[in-house]
């Protein structure tokens, strides 16, 4: 009797090692959701809004799709995205584009984090900021790569860049063309059209 309550005893430990390990995951996921959602707040939050909107200011009175239309290059882009945000640093404080620039690349860097010690589910960050991040890399990329090299920080921006690359590139190499080269007209991917008039758009 004794043998088969022993026996019993070990079905059931057996049995309930699965189980065990299932709840564990599914707990796991459910607070990497939870997590997830924080940082959706966050990107909320009014100050962070303010920042957005900050970058999306000088977009308001252009057409991106007629900028590219036009024959817009890569270069012609980045060039004008510097002219905004060397613009914005001689008109105060409160329209100094580059103070939003870091707010927005550090939320991104911090929310790559959270991914990265996969405390954070990446279905769901990628469903929710991926759009955004890659607009917004894209867009500022020149800015982003300037300040990495004229103020010494070779990490600025690289979690955002990953995150962003892991999306979608930001340039597709079309025949004939390297997609290397900022001249050409055609390198940009698809990932800007129907912008519009705003590049940086919200959900």
């Amino acid at each position: 009797m004794s043998d088969i309550l022993r026996n019993l005893s070990y079905i059931v430990v057996i049995l309930g090692i699965p189980t065990f390990f299932l709840d564990q995951y599914e707990g796991r996921q459910r607070q990497n959701k939870l997590n997830t959602l924080e940082y959706v707040n966050r990107f909320h939050d009014p100050h962070l809004i303010r920042q957005r909107f900050a970058l999306l200011r000088p977009w308001l009175d252009r057409d991106l799709n007629k900028l590219l239309a036009a024959g817009a290059s890569r270069r012609t882009l980045q060039d004008l995205v510097l002219a905004d945000v060397t613009a914005s640093a001689e008109k105060g404080r409160e329209a100094d584009m580059r103070a939003a620039l870091f707010d927005v690349v550090d939320f991104y860097d911090s929310l790559s984090v959270c991914l990265q010690v996969s405390l954070c589910s990446s279905d769901l960050a990628e469903s929710y900021f991926g759009d955004y991040a890659t607009r917004f890399f894209c867009l500022y990329e020149g800015y982003i790569k300037k300040v990495r090299t004229e103020q010494s920080i070779p990490s600025f921006g690289l979690r955002l860049e990953e995150f962003s690359n892991s999306i979608k590139a930001c340039y597709e190499e079309t025949r004939g063309h390297n997609v290397a080269d900022p001249d050409h007209e055609n390198a940009l991917s698809s990932s800007w059209q129907g912008a519009g008039s705003s590049p940086l758009r919200d959900r």
